[in-house]
């Protein structure tokens, strides 16, 4: 089996550190304009505003696209002329290189340069192994200062006995580089000090002892630190959201033991309600029914003190997870037991233009992972997966499929033609199985 999954989580960067994130995207795409330019001109100079110029007259011209030999050799070369290694790693370049390859491999000869798009068009953007989960409140980016605070407490309980393992093997491995420089420091070694200074700047924290995961329980699924990770950056009404993205291998995944397909409807109040051919299931969420994330932190009277919102919300957060992370697995179990899986095509971005608790709480509950992660599990055994259209799942009826026609009193409907009553998260769970199913069969004509 060869399959990897991602694991992702949203930064929550401090204001100080948005203008390094950002940088890992402005890098891409001047390396990405550099190769579009070289692409129309056959130089090799690292004059970039020349060739951008150049390149534009050339294209008002007869000009021939080619793939530029040594690509990925002449862009490292070109980013370390201009410094870009110092706010991105070899692996973003490297991406960049890879991507555009992909691109002008794909065009119709006699291409031009205006064929080609203007920007990189490959996120999330490949950061190779300088992305690192550090603790489950903050993690590590290369080309950026400090920890940035992240939900990296979301783990399926398989990947966070990978991530647990792989902790604990990197501060072992930072505890005994601490203990050799400080005993040389303090035996003599004039070395040593320069080097403890360079490994406490770099690593300020106290590495801690990593707990064992609390359960042993995996449901048959096993995985493998894949050491890569990637960087996304979505536009939102409140300014950009940044995700880290974390690789891990599939080695086992637990065979289906139903054949046919089954629907799935994410949410708040039932986690993830299912509707199989003949059997539905609700997974309610645990938590009380009035809970809100978006409560303000109060500040102490009196004497100022430290305050991180932050880091104080990602705390609390990870309780609220740890307390719902069960029932994730069990509905993980649950689609896993069947050979085919339709599931909504969840539009967080709608939520958040319409400001709908739903996104944030998807966030930081873990629904969005465990949802891709479930289907990721299907896809890597080979089942199929469809993503469904989430409009009017709800309102068209699951029973005679007219759209508009489920009225509901709280969470209870009833179909105006055809009379079919049904709870509101089942209907739409049968509605999704309903269209995943029709979607197959025009695929099969």
């Amino acid at each position: 089996m060869s399959y990897t999954l991602y694991i992702g989580h949203r930064l929550r960067p401090h204001p100080s550190q948005l203008p390094h994130l950002d940088r890992q995207f402005e890098v891409s795409d001047l390396a990405w304009q550099a190769l579009r330019a070289r692409a129309a001109l056959d130089r090799t100079d690292f004059d970039l505003d020349a060739l951008l110029r150049d390149a534009e007259r050339a294209d008002a011209t007869t000009c021939v696209l080619r793939d530029p030999p040594n690509r990925r050799g002449w862009l490292r070369d070109l980013a370390r002329h201009h410094g870009w290694t110092h706010d991105v790693g070899s692996d973003v370049i490297d991406g960049v290189a890879r991507a555009f390859g992909q691109v002008i491999g794909a065009l119709e000869p006699g291409a031009r340069l205006r064929d080609l798009p203007r920007a990189h068009p490959d996120e999330p953007l490949d950061v190779g192994n300088l992305a690192r989960p550090l603790f489950d409140d903050a993690v590590e980016l290369l080309g950026v200062e400090g920890l940035v605070p992240a939900a990296a407490y979301v783990w399926p309980v398989a990947a966070d006995r990978v991530v647990r393992a792989w902790r604990a093997q990197s501060f072992d491995r930072l505890r005994d580089e601490r203990a050799d420089l400080e005993r040389r420091l303090t035996t003599g070694d004039v070395d040593a000090n320069v080097e403890l200074l360079r490994h406490l700047a770099r690593h300020p924290y106290e590495p801690p002892r990593v707990e064992e995961a609390a359960t042993t329980a995996e449901g048959g699924v096993r995985l493998a630190w894949a050491n890569r990770a990637t960087l996304r950056r979505m536009p939102s009404p409140s300014g950009p959201i940044y995700h880290v993205s974390w690789g891990f291998e599939v080695l086992e995944v637990p065979e289906p033991r139903h054949p046919g397909m089954i629907g799935v409807d994410p949410g708040m109040l039932n986690l993830v309600t299912t509707a199989g051919e003949h059997v539905v299931s609700r997974v309610p969420t645990v938590l009380p029914a009035a809970l809100r994330l978006d409560v303000p932190v109060p500040r102490a009277p009196g004497v100022r003190r430290t305050h991180d919102e932050r880091v104080a919300r990602l705390k609390r957060d990870a309780v609220l997870f740890r307390t719902v992370r069960p029932a994730f697995e069990a509905a993980t179990s649950l689609l896993l037991d069947h050979e085919e899986v339709a599931i909504e095509d969840t539009d967080y971005a709608g939520f958040r233009r319409r400001e709908s608790p739903y996104a944030e709480w998807a966030d930081a509950l873990g629904s969005k992972v465990y949802v891709r992660y479930a289907a990721d599990l299907v896809r890597a055994r080979g089942g199929r997966v469809e993503l469904v259209d989430p409009r009017d799942t709800s309102t068209t009826c699951a029973a005679c499929g007219t759209p508009g026609a489920m009225k509901y009193w709280a969470r209870e409907g009833r179909c105006v033609c055809c009379g079919a009553r049904e709870h509101r998260d089942v209907n739409a769970a049968r509605v999704i199985r309903e269209r995943a199913r029709g979607t197959h069969a025009q695929r099969s004509r």
